[in-house]
Parts: structure tokens; C-alpha cells; sequence
């Protein structure tokens, strides 16, 4: 869980391409209600990875 709750670490997981790991890291953002997950989420959604 930790792996994917702040923006840093969701951005490493997304330039090393553990893909698994992004997914899951979507997954925590798309049912998070926090504006930072939110953030998260977005960036993930533009980068076309979710």
C-alpha cells in the first residue's frame, strides 16, 4: 500500500515501468478520496496508463 500513496513514488513506479505495480498503484488512486490520490490518478489517466 505505502508504495503508492505519495506522488514521488508513484512517479518512480511509473518511469521503472513495474506495470504491475501501477496498476495497483491506479487502482489505490481511482478509490481514494484524497486530493493528492486524485492528483495522482490524473497524471496516471494522462499518461495513458489507466
Amino acid at each position: 500500500l505505502t508504495l503508492c500513496m505519495t506522488w514521488k513514488r508513484c512517479v518512480f513506479i511509473y518511469k521503472s515501468q513495474f506495470i504491475q505495480l501501477l496498476i495497483f498503484c491506479c487502482t489505490i488512486n481511482f478509490t481514494a478520496r484524497t486530493q493528492q490520490a486524485q492528483s495522482i490518478w490524473n497524471f496516471l489517466k494522462r499518461s495513458g496508463n489507466c
